[in-house]
């Protein structure tokens, strides 16, 4: 469908500073000469401030200014610096919106109006700021800015919402000192002397503020060089009427992060480093720093009714500068979402083209995964809640409906399967195994018939063999479901379930250097992702690594990671006392049970026996109304000598289990169960070894 914007115009997204002088017209009747000096000195101050943040004047008309900003936290600290400075005092108005770009550089249109009529709503030495502007900068500013409701604008059928900053907030100055010291003296100089003075005034300044920059010491620190293909696509601001739609809002930034993530050269932060930022007021430099990216896209998102508004934005942070910048309104349709995305896409990469190299832009492009707007929204509300593995039968439902709506909905397909499993581990669905193994390939296989290269059935299809396998339900096929992994990663080398996954099975098997890389790397991709991170401690603490092992257990907890369930062994091992028992006395194991002291000193010295305390524990776990999760207990009583439920293969490696490697059932699950066929045909691991034709003995 074609665009809605007049494309034999030049358009743009723009953030728009409109001031005026106060009392203009009576000032010019007492004393035109002296105003008209007034106003030119006026002049030079306001274009120096827009210079300082990479702002400029693009129109002036008698006592009224129109100034153009890259970014918008730019432009609202200019426009507060400017009504603070200015004298005679100054009106102003603020607004992000569209502008239509004149052969002479001058803007004209909507945006532009909208900032007009604003700064007549003004008091004299004060700022509006519309909502557009407000939603989309971050930091202590954005929180000094409150609402002063929604108010008409002239001429106009629409109503807006105001901001205006908190009487004795602090705003960043540059100039202001300086311009206030020239005001002063104002009355002792001539008018074209004032105007020389101010240009001067300005001038000291920016060597000023570069020099503010550099620390006492007289270098300024050194800092770690940041890719300048680096690029991080953070969560679109939900502009929606009703505010309902963060999850479709999220949903195109993310589609945006997975095209752009496979542009060769293009290194993209992942989706939970740059989604973390959700509903923090930082300022966009800030975010880059932290993600170590040079690029960011921002953008906002407006469904209302049967139309969809994108605003998308591409900024240099080094620069602070807009690279790229657009508007999409079109016809609310699927059609129209994809085009969108790749459109945003090229456009970003076409902005990096200097860096990317001439081809990149060819690597871009959106294939449409399905005609149905219905079956799109519902997918784009399950994918939240799968990532973070919460509320998965709501997940479930969504995407019921979505392959019903859209019977050839490979994505929706796809998830579905992986699904099935993790809702009985997350504790959402009671289904026996084999319901669970029914839906599964049922799912996978309809997804795999739409799409042959779908990596997440492919990965679904290898976590069902490699659960049979270690839940020793089936005897598992190894090297197949390793090969699985290694196909499904091959096609989406971004996969965080499919690596987690491939790394579980490696640690079945002993190879715990491969099992940690695994981990390793999905942590590069996705540092937040949780499977990954109990993991990655679990490995570490098997292979003996015990500093590393609990400095990752606490970076997991830096990063929002807040479960308990894991390492009991390690913390004991590692005397960390306190979080052994804030983990076991937590309300999904032991809470309520009286005997911490004892279980936190049998971890510390298994090899004495506990055969009572094991009792105990499990009489507390069968009484309560909801029994201790069957690997909860494994890894609490392993280290005890219960051997009656199979610890998961990141734990039991670790020296504290070094009894179960030593028991009968431990040699048969490993004999009956595909591992040792493994073995004779690839190797043993380097903790275990061969002993006759037909026996092992593992460390």
């Amino acid at each position: 469908m074609a665009r809605v914007e007049d494309h034999t115009q030049s358009r743009k997204l723009a953030t728009i500073v409109a001031l005026d002088v106060a009392g203009y017209s009576a000032r010019t009747e007492a004393d035109e000469a002296r105003t008209t000096a007034e106003v030119a000195a006026l002049k030079r101050v306001i274009e120096g401030i827009a210079a300082q943040r990479g702002g400029r004047v693009f129109n002036t008309a008698g006592d009224g200014f129109m100034l153009e900003f890259g970014s918008s936290l730019a432009a609202v600290e200019a426009a507060f610096e400017l009504a603070e400075t200015c004298e005679p005092k100054v009106r102003v108005g603020v607004h992000l919106g569209d502008v239509v770009v004149q052969p002479n550089g001058d803007f004209l249109g909507h945006g532009v109006n909208v900032a007009a009529r604003l700064m007549a709503q003004a008091v004299p030495g004060t700022v509006l700021v519309s909502a557009d502007v407000r939603n989309t900068i971050r930091g202590p500013l954005a929180q000094s800015l409150h609402s002063k409701g929604t108010v008409k604008l002239a001429k106009m059928a629409e109503a807006i919402e105001v901001f205006a900053l908190v009487p004795g907030a602090p705003i960043k100055r540059g100039l202001t000192a300086q311009v206030k010291n020239l005001w002063a003296k104002r009355k002792t100089l001539s008018w074209a002397n004032l105007a020389i003075a101010a240009t001067a005034a300005i001038a000291v300044a920016a060597v000023a503020g570069w020099t503010l920059l550099i620390p006492h010491g007289g270098q300024p620190p050194p800092q770690a060089a940041i890719s300048e293909a680096s690029i991080a696509v953070l969560p679109f601001a939900d502009l929606s009427p009703a505010k309902d739609q963060a999850y479709f809002s999220d949903g195109m930034a993310e589609e945006i992060l997975n095209v752009l993530a496979k542009v060769k050269r293009l290194d993209v932060a992942s989706r939970t480093s740059s989604f973390q930022f959700k509903g923090q007021e930082l300022g966009i430099p800030e975010i880059a720093k932290k993600l170590s990216v040079r690029h960011v896209v921002e953008g906002s998102v407006r469904k209302a009714g049967a139309t969809l508004r994108i605003t998308a934005q591409l900024i240099d942070t080094q620069t602070d500068r807009h690279l790229w910048s657009e508007t999409f309104d079109r016809p609310l349709t699927t059609e129209n979402i994809f085009t969108i995305q790749d459109e945003i896409a090229r456009a970003i990469v076409k902005a990096l083209n200097q860096t990317m190299g001439a081809g990149a832009a060819a690597q871009v492009r959106v294939v449409p995964a399905t005609d149905n707007l219905t079956a799109y929204d519902l997918f784009l509300q399950a994918r939240p809640l799968f990532l973070a593995r919460r509320d998965l039968d709501r997940a479930e439902a969504f995407l019921a409906r979505a392959v019903e709506q859209d019977p050839n909905y490979a994505d929706a397909w796809e998830m579905r399967a992986a699904l099935q499993p993790l809702m009985v581990e997350y504790g959402y669905s009671s289904a026996s195994p084999a319901e669970i193994e029914q839906r599964l390939v049922e799912f996978a296989n309809r997804a795999l018939a739409i799409n042959p290269q779908s990596a997440l059935a492919i990965a679904a299809l290898g976590k069902l063999r490699m659960t049979d396998a270690q839940d020793r339900r089936k005897p598992g096929d190894y090297e197949a479901i390793i090969a699985d992994f290694e196909r499904a990663i091959a096609i989406d080398p971004r996969n965080a379930s499919a690596l987690n996954w491939r790394g579980l099975v490696y640690a079945d098997v002993g190879n715990l250097e491969v099992a940690l890389a695994s981990f390793n790397r999905c942590l590069e991709i996705e540092p937040y992702y949780t499977p990954c991170m109990s993991n990655q401690v679990e490995v570490l603490a098997s292979m003996g690594r015990d500093t590393e092992a609990l400095a990752a257990y606490r970076k997991a907890f830096d990063r929002g990671f807040v479960s308990f369930y894991f390492a009991f062994h390690l913390l004991a091992r590692t005397g960390q006392e306190h979080l052994f028992k804030a983990a076991s006395g937590s309300p999904g194991l032991l809470f309520g049970w009286r005997r911490h002291d004892e279980l936190y000193e049998a971890h510390r010295h298994p090899e004495r026996g506990h055969p009572e305390l094991i009792a105990d524990i499990r009489r507390f776990s069968a009484a309560r109304t909801r029994p201790i999760p069957q690997a909860d207990l494994a890894e609490l009583l392993g280290p005890l000598g219960f051997y009656d439920i199979t610890p998961t293969p990141a734990i039991f490696w670790d020296a504290a289990f070094a009894g179960y490697r030593r028991s009968e059932k431990f040699k048969n699950t490993v004999k009956n169960f595909g591992v040792y066929a493994y073995w004779r045909k690839h190797g043993f691991p380097p903790q275990c070894r061969a002993v006759g034709a037909d026996d092992f003995i593992c460390d």
